[in-house]
């Protein structure tokens, strides 16, 4: 935030890197902020396309390049879409840190409200022991399973086989499971609160989009999905919308946005 206050300072040329969804509504001092560090840019590098036009929509410049944000290489997603999720297991997978912003208190409250599914989080590490409590708190089921951690292969293993992924996200810029679920052609069910579900699905298929911090409207969705008829149709659109995004686009967009400007 300094270098930027400096940058505007001195009247310097710059490149801001927006890396997922910014989430400015309201007219609160912390919106405010958020524009006044988003303004003034020379260019702008975005994670996504809707991420563009919102970053156009507060700023009106017109030197936006969006370089689809992956942490996957082509060859490791050409990888992963041969073994494509076959739902050989009901379990339903969460994964992510236990903070309030990637709401998994929410994904909770709707197994409490579904207790003839199972549920498995992954990914709590050193807050596995709060989170256990936070469950017992809010859950009277025994349909959780938790698991501190998972190294890569165990988890691309979750991604092949579960019935659903779920990333409850409250406000998260990005998320990028959603790029490793949907590079199995995993079904996913997210949130308005995560931008790479905002940008991968929500068009597409906006029924498996609940409201960001909705329990119930949540818990429609996750039914939404297992009743869903088309599954076969889904899979397939998130494995060919996840080739959309990698590491090698991101590169090419970045050298041409250096280059041109």
């Amino acid at each position: 935030m300094l270098a930027i206050i400096l940058m505007k300072l001195f009247k310097k040329r710059y490149f801001l890197n927006v890396d997922g969804e910014c989430f400015i509504v309201g007219k609160s001092l912390k919106t405010k902020l958020k524009k006044f560090f988003l303004k003034g840019a020379y260019a702008y590098l975005t994670a996504g396309e809707k991420v563009a036009l919102n970053v156009k929509k507060h700023t009106k410049c017109n030197n936006i390049y969006t370089y689809y944000f992956s942490s996957l290489t082509k060859q490791e997603i050409e990888k992963n879409s041969k073994s494509i999720n076959q739902n050989t297991n009901d379990d339903i997978l969460v994964v992510g840190q236990f903070r309030n912003y990637k709401g998994l208190d929410i994904v909770l409250k709707v197994a409490n409200k579904t207790p003839y599914l199972k549920y498995k989080f992954v990914g709590m590490s050193k807050k596995t022991e709060a989170f256990k409590k936070e469950a017992k708190k809010i859950n009277k089921n025994n349909n959780i399973e938790i698991i501190p951690f998972l190294d890569k292969k165990k988890l691309y293993k979750e991604y092949q086989n579960c019935k659903m992924f779920i990333l409850p996200s409250r406000k998260e810029c990005w998320g990028l499971v959603i790029n490793e679920a949907a590079s199995f052609g995993t079904p996913i069910v997210s949130t308005t609160g995560s931008g790479a579900a905002m940008e991968l699905i929500e068009d597409a298929y906006p029924q498996f989009i609940a409201k960001a911090g909705d329990v119930d409207d949540l818990y429609r969705k996750v039914i939404e999905l297992i009743k869903y008829k088309n599954i076969d149709e889904y899979k397939k659109y998130l494995l060919k919308k996840s080739k959309e995004y990698n590491i090698e686009r991101m590169v090419d967009i970045h050298l041409k946005a250096i280059n041109e400007e």
